[in-house]
């Protein structure tokens, strides 16, 4: 049985017909499935909190506010979002280095349940905005940099030089300097070791090493821990050879650790940020062949939606290309191909590739390619501008159909934020 869920022919044709192609599709039930799963196995002793980066459709983020999810945001754009979605103060924080005074600002006078500091400087612009208004304290997390390195991490973002965090050796003499401003409450500690990681031990064993830093901390310089944030890094399995995790063993182990760590620090609660796991499964890419064609002897298939609209798909980055599962679903009748095919998608770049050499029937025009495992780090992590392309529709399956939870692109959506000569362009200017 497949991890990822796999729409069938039907429910794709009829989404491409009703909504057009590239679209990106959903299933509102695999999210839930997905939060059921995660609540059952950890809900009990920690409070999970949604990554917005992985997918901050408002609707996915309103799915994740009825089954008591909070938010992890970080930006002012995810902010809103997420109070768009209903999310209520107290089941938001915000992470990130770099937060602009807009952003801090904004923080402050929605009264979220925490800013996770990254640096001293963040400390000081905080307590210098608090100055100039009269919301009371602001709880905030401390982000640590932890002097031991992770496990299995795809990318590993602490144990390291980083512009995450505070160096967890430096941690003290700033908790020392600035605890007794009465603008600000240190509540707690955050470490995050990384992300897209499958192995069940190393979460376990990594997060249990993030409580043991924040206990000693905290007894050293006496503070009263009311919030502590382990990260996440939950992976899904894109690739073939990759296992998916188990989420009851994982959930054994660190309930017992969480109940101990609540014991020596009552009032603690424990936040786990949780992105992928929750919704990658759920969405798949639907792009269809708009070209094909020979070059020296290999087939390539060209579709209408490319690496400006699923990045990760196209494996940049990486240090070799693998492909994510698909399936093709075929307008004409099949035929067989006896050379390997390349699926690419409009782009002038050659790194403009979803599936490479693959064996698969004769492609023809009008072929639908989906995707899978695509709910997650899609057109939000994708240059989606390239080529003035734009972003991609989004629709979500539900028990009661499809229902478009965002519109694609035109050229106009482009052209009104432009300026040509002081003037600004809109659609009557290319008549």
């Amino acid at each position: 049985m497949s991890s990822y869920w796999i729409p069938d022919e039907n429910c794709i044709s009829n989404v491409a017909d009703k909504f057009g192609t590239p679209t990106y599709l959903y299933s509102e039930k695999d999210i839930i499935n997905n939060i059921l799963t995660l609540k059952s196995n950890l809900g009990g002793c920690a409070k999970i909190l949604y990554s917005l980066k992985a997918n901050p459709n408002v609707q996915i983020v309103n799915i994740m506010k009825k089954y008591d999810i909070g938010s992890e945001v970080s930006s002012y754009g995810e902010l809103v979002i997420a109070k768009e979605a209903g999310m209520s103060p107290e089941d938001i924080i915000f992470v990130g280095p770099g937060k602009s005074d807009v952003e801090l600002r904004a923080c402050i006078e929605f009264k979220i349940q925490a800013i996770v500091c990254e640096s001293e400087s963040e400390i000081i612009r905080i307590i210098e905005l608090c100055d100039n208004c009269s919301n009371g304290p602001v709880n905030i997390i401390v982000r640590l940099n932890p002097s031991f390195k992770g496990g299995s991490e795809t990318l590993k973002m602490s144990g390291k030089p980083r512009q995450f965090g505070v160096d967890d050796t430096e941690a003290a003499n700033l908790i020392k300097k600035y605890k007794s401003y009465s603008c600000i409450n240190i509540v707690g500690f955050h470490a995050y070791m990384g992300t897209r990681i499958l192995s069940e031990s190393d979460i376990v064993n990594n997060t249990l090493r993030k409580l043991s830093l924040f206990d000693k901390l905290a007894e050293e310089n006496k503070i009263q821990l009311s919030m502590v944030d382990v990260g996440g890094g939950f992976g899904v399995p894109y690739y073939d050879g990759e296992k998916e995790l188990d989420i009851e063993v994982i959930g054994k182990e660190l309930s017992q650790a969480f109940h101990v760590f609540k014991r020596q620090h009552p009032g603690c609660e424990i936040v786990m940020e949780i992105g992928r796991y929750l919704v990658a499964n759920s969405g798949v890419l639907i792009t269809k062949v708009i070209d094909v064609k020979e070059s020296k002897g290999e087939t390539f298939a060209i579709t209408n939606g490319g690496m400006n609209i699923h990045l990760l798909a196209s494996g940049l980055g990486s240090f070799s290309k693998k492909n994510l599962p698909y399936s093709v679903f075929k307008k004409t009748p099949v035929k067989e191909n006896n050379g390997l095919t390349t699926i690419t998608g409009p782009l002038c770049t050659p790194t403009d590739i979803l599936i490479k050499k693959t064996n698969m029937s004769e492609p023809s025009i009008s072929d639908q390619v989906i995707v899978y495992q695509s709910g997650a780090y899609g057109p939000t992590a994708s240059p989606v501008y390239f080529l003035s392309h734009g972003y991609p529709a989004e629709v979500m399956h539900t028990g009661n159909g499809v229902n478009l939870i965002r519109e694609r692109d035109c050229i106009e959506d482009s052209l009104k934020k432009q300026f040509l000569n002081n003037k600004r362009l809109c659609s009557n200017d290319r008549n």
